[in-house]
């Protein structure tokens, strides 16, 4: 193939080529220490790049931001990655008799969780706790929702005022946490 050296390609793919190239020869006259070091840096720039842009993003994160619960505010979002994805938030509103009939999300499968007779046994005995399960449901993928009614927000509801932990504890507002896990486990 016989091609003009002195046509130029107009892409700018092409022109970085041309400009790393003219670098490149010039790099010959560097000690090469300079050398090494110069493609030491380019290789792990290009890595933490690809590391950035291949990094997978978190399901729960995507599921948690897709719930609708008509009536009520979403706070206190939280996310992690360090042991599976899982992602959670507090949703608050005025007191409800049937929590499943408000949430909605794309592909979840919803319905209400009844403890076995133990449990409900020593709820009977000691009260529901801080956090109470209503429902739990599943994705169309490898990911659960679980809701729990909160009781006593101290320590799960983080962002809170002291007027809606009062009114939750008293029963005028009603608040659930709502966890998302995807993965095995």
């Amino acid at each position: 193939m016989n091609r003009d050296r002195t046509s130029k390609s107009t892409t700018p793919g092409m022109a970085w080529i041309r400009h790393t190239c003219r670098v490149l020869r010039r790099v010959g006259h560097w000690p090469r220490w300079v050398q090494v070091l110069c493609v030491l840096t380019v290789v792990l720039a290009g890595a933490a790049v690809w590391l950035v842009v291949t990094r997978p993003s978190n399901p729960a994160v995507e599921h948690r931001s897709q719930l609708r619960v008509q009536g009520f505010s979403s706070a206190d979002e939280r996310a992690d990655d360090r042991v599976g994805h899982t992602a959670s938030a507090v949703f608050y509103g005025p007191p409800v008799d049937d929590m499943l009939k408000l949430v909605s999300a794309p592909g979840l499968r919803l319905m209400a969780y009844e403890p076995d007779e133990s449990v409900k046994r020593r709820i009977a005995v000691d009260g529901p706790g801080r956090l109470e399960t209503v429902a739990v449901g599943d994705f169309t993928d490898d990911c659960r929702l679980t809701i729990d009614r909160i009781h006593d927000p101290v320590g799960i509801w983080i962002n809170q005022t002291s007027e809606q932990a009062r009114a939750v504890r008293n029963g005028d507002l009603q608040a659930f946490r709502f966890a998302v896990v995807c993965g095995p486990g």
